[in-house]
């Protein structure tokens, strides 16, 4: 189905299965699933051809995250230079899409999954309402040991700063209203602040933050 050296083999064999019928109106459902690496996919569509609506339901399981980050800018979904190594997500995916009006398309996602070196992340349900430009209801992250260094890693950004050095770790909920306002509020454990004066170089640990953070547009508070 799709050979691809970036994506590997994984992908190039499935399950196909589509049924056409004429009543009682006329639809076509298909469904695709298979496994990806060490998870599994599975992808049901059903198309109505007289209302010209095509639904959609994609199920996740333990797929590695960087797969899906290749993916995604192999067909210009995303420009953001990303490393999903060591972090596998799972999640259900619904979508309507009406008159092949994809900027328009709805989805809802459920049970949506971040876990591995970079901690475990959770969201319940985020709801789209508009794909282009991308619009959402607030929704609320459950974030458990989410590494600070590991996160770092996973934008491809620098160390934050040269008097740092482990951020540890933060647990937490973050509320995010849209990309330009987020609110997380927690505690942060093992944040190491290094100290050099005339050679002599120390190392202080916080063992404990209690947090409250937020981001307004470009400003952190």
């Amino acid at each position: 189905l799709m050979r691809d050296d970036q994506v590997g083999d994984y992908l190039s064999h499935a399950t196909v299965w589509g049924e056409y019928s004429e009543f009682p109106h006329t639809s076509l459902h298909g469904r695709l699933s298979g496994n990806w690496r060490e998870g599994s996919y599975q992808l049901k569509a059903g198309y109505s051809m007289k209302e010209e609506e095509l639904s959609t339901e994609l199920d996740l399981k333990h797929i590695p995250l960087s797969q899906v980050f290749q993916v995604l800018r192999k067909f210009q979904w995303s420009k953001e230079d990303l490393n999903g190594r060591q972090v596998w997500v799972s999640l259900n995916a619904q979508s309507t899409i009406a008159k092949s009006d994809f900027k328009k398309a709805q989805m809802q996602l459920k049970d949506l999954r971040l876990e591995g070196d970079l901690g475990d992340l959770k969201v319940d349900e985020i709801r789209v309402v508009s794909l282009s430009p991308m619009k959402y209801y607030p929704f609320s992250v459950d974030v458990r040991r989410l590494n600070g260094d590991k996160l770092f890693a996973l934008m491809n950004k620098p160390h934050p700063a040269p008097i740092l050095g482990q951020l540890g770790s933060f647990d937490g909920t973050a509320i995010v209203t849209d990309q330009d306002h987020i609110k997380l509020s927690g505690t942060h454990r093992g944040l190491e602040f290094i100290f050099s004066n005339k050679g002599q170089r120390e190392m202080q640990i916080l063992r404990e933050i209690a947090a409250d953070i937020s981001l307004e547009k470009d400003k952190w508070n």
